[in-house]
């Protein structure tokens, strides 16, 4: 509703792209699928409640191995701030 509201491009969870990272010292391959991608500016927005085990790994390496989308992360702080909770 927030990013209809203003006016803003966007899909949900219509690319998902491959990774490589590390978790418990093995290494990983494997896809990380964003949240909202927002059409017109190749920008990401990654919505996060609760943080599994291997995820911010995840999240790091993804945002490392694709620089040609800009990642924002929102948790409940920036949600609040945006006055979406």
């Amino acid at each position: 509703e927030y990013l209809d509201f203003n006016n803003i491009l966007w899909e949900y969870e219509t690319l998902t792209l491959p990774i490589s990272y590390e978790y418990n010292g093995k290494k990983k391959e494997g896809t990380f699928t964003i949240d909202f991608l927002i059409k017109d500016k190749n920008e990401v927005l990654e919505v996060k409640g609760y943080w599994r085990d291997d995820a911010k790994q995840k999240y790091e390496a993804v945002i490392l191995q694709h620089p040609q989308y800009s990642f924002k992360l929102l948790d409940k702080v920036e949600l609040k701030k945006l006055k979406i909770l």
